[in-house]
């Protein structure tokens, strides 16, 4: 099939006009999605001979913010279960949103096959009221405090509640499926025995409006600067490393005496059989036999020792390659959609909050400055990207495809493993060559002073 060349027609004027329409539209209604990301790092990786390439075309463009078996799990429920609940937000879009048969089930099942008898005025077991009580302990807060604490929680105050308290009353935090049992214990609760602090403490959380939501984005707030700040740190890392060994002389110095001695393996003298090698597979290179049972390791230590000294400056990469090896590219990826999922949370909690003329200065603060950051750390990592590609290139490794994973840090790890042996391997060789020099004089009369060096041959 072939692909006609752009005509300059009207009709693909009209294409590409409504084409930048749609992204400009895009761009100033929110920023950018990491399915927008990891297309801009394909299209600088791998440029698109087509104008739709297959891969974007795959890719979904529904996103979660938080997906299903993420969100706070039911915690008070008369009945525990052990599967996934939907909150109100993520069951709206799904089959479960019109409950239309509700009626009719009361008619249709004996309920009292499913439910057990409990007490209307036992709103927590022994084992909830415990762990209620040990939060509450650790809040360090009255009853008054503890409710004042509530109400910043609804206003997203982090100065009253720290990072610590606001996880640790999500972990108690009453869900959307516990309200509705709560709600059901508060009509019943005149005729009931006055009300524990623990039972007040998570009936007054329980009215606050979008509680999981607004614990999640408090999280996200108090959380975001150390995260991005180490993100950044992490891609600082692998971008240095690369930099690094990509200008190195004695590194490339060192792999071509490598592609040297491997076509001397072969019995290719000229150099021309093997053109390059994948940098990765160094270990497995090196550490093959020679036929007098020496490996090529050895053989590059004996000879960057005697004669090629230069070389050794390759061990000085050591320290950047073995720390960049720890840091997963992928998993910073992640990190980086995660804490735009948050800001999308963010920015929602505030459009509720004014729909509803409940202003939260805190959050608009807060959004006002991520915004940005979210904005800087997205092209860090297109550049740490953009650099890394570049260095699997140029030592011949393969730039994974767009919808491919990419694990730069294993290109580091194999390489950190090389140069580590190398170092050990030249550490003997030196106190080899030291006290093979004073032997020198004395062999230079032998009858085998005349032998050929070692030939690599194949085994």
């Amino acid at each position: 099939m072939s692909t006609q060349p752009n005509s300059g027609g009207s009709g693909n004027r009209t294409e590409e006009a409504t084409t930048a329409a749609a992204h400009t539209e895009m761009n100033e209604a929110k920023p950018a999605t990491m399915d927008e990301i990891l297309n801009r790092l394909a299209n600088k990786v791998n440029p698109p001979t087509r104008t739709h390439s297959i891969s974007s075309s795959v890719r979904s463009s529904i996103t979660q913010s938080v997906r299903p078996g993420e969100n706070m799990q039911p915690r008070y429920l008369h009945t525990q279960i052990c599967w996934s609940v939907l909150n109100e937000e993520q069951a709206r879009a799904t089959v479960f949103a019109e409950l239309s048969t509700i009626e009719n089930a009361t008619e249709m099942f004996d309920s009292s096959l499913l439910t057990s008898p409990e007490s209307p005025f036992i709103l927590l077991s022994e084992d909830e009221a415990a762990k209620v009580a040990s939060v509450r302990d650790k809040l360090k807060l009255q009853l008054f405090e503890v409710m004042f604490a509530v109400h910043s929680i609804a206003r997203m105050d982090l100065t009253v509640l720290g990072p610590e308290l606001v996880q640790l009353v999500a972990e108690i935090a009453p869900t959307s499926a516990d309200e509705v049992r709560m709600r059901q214990f508060e009509r019943v609760a005149n005729d009931a025995p006055p009300l524990g602090e623990n039972e007040q403490f998570l009936l007054a959380l329980s009215k606050i409006d979008r509680l999981e939501e607004k614990l999640f984005v408090m999280q996200h707030m108090a959380n975001f600067k150390q995260k991005t700040e180490s993100i950044q740190e992490s891609l600082n890392v692998l971008t240095e490393a690369a930099k690094s060994i990509n200008s190195s002389a004695s590194l490339k110095q060192l792999l071509q005496w490598i592609l040297v001695l491997m076509n001397y393996f072969i019995g290719d003298k000229t150099g021309k059989s093997i053109r390059g090698f994948r940098t990765s597979q160094i270990n497995e290179i090196c550490s093959r036999t020679l036929h007098n049972g020496e490996t090529i390791l050895s053989l590059l230590a004996t000879t960057i020792n005697s004669d090629l000294h230069e070389l050794k400056g390759a061990i000085d990469l050591l320290p950047a390659v073995n720390n960049a090896s720890q840091e997963m590219f992928m998993e910073l990826s992640t990190a980086v959609c995660r804490l735009e999922e948050g800001n999308i949370l963010a920015e929602r909690e505030l459009e509720f909050a004014s729909a509803n003329n409940a202003p939260l200065t805190a959050l608009a603060e807060f959004l006002e400055g991520a915004r940005t950051q979210i904005t800087q750390i997205f092209e860090s990592l297109i550049s740490s990207r953009e650099e890394l590609a570049s260095m699997l290139l140029f030592f011949g490794e393969p730039v994974p495809r767009a919808e491919e994973p990419f694990h730069p840090e294993q290109f580091f790890f194999n390489l950190s493993s090389f140069l580590t042996s190398l170092q050990a391997a030249l550490q003997p060789s030196e106190s080899q060559s030291q006290s093979g020099k004073s032997d020198s004089d004395s062999t230079q009369d032998s009858p085998d002073s005349n032998a050929e060096p070692i030939r690599v041959t194949s085994p």
